[in-house]
């Protein structure tokens, strides 16, 4: 199965994560939805899409990558 498209990866960020944040109809007819892990290779826009919808809907980005983590950690030993 070859990888899916731009428009196939923007077109799921809308429908399951767009939608149900930003749409107070749409928050009121689907399951609560109340995490996400956006993974994947260096530079194909993780940062950029959770920024954009964050922006949007007003919601809360908690970063918990090991970059952000390692310092908190190595602070309390």
């Amino acid at each position: 199965m070859p990888d899916p498209s731009y428009f196939d990866v923007r077109q799921a960020v809308v429908e399951l994560i767009g939608l149900p944040l930003g749409s107070q109809f749409v928050k009121e007819r689907v399951d609560k939805l109340h995490y996400f892990l956006f993974f994947g290779p260096h530079g194909s826009g993780k940062t950029l899409i959770v920024r954009a919808l964050a922006s949007e809907c007003d919601a809360l980005v908690l970063e918990l990558s090991p970059l952000t983590l390692e310092p908190k950690i190595n602070d309390k030993k």
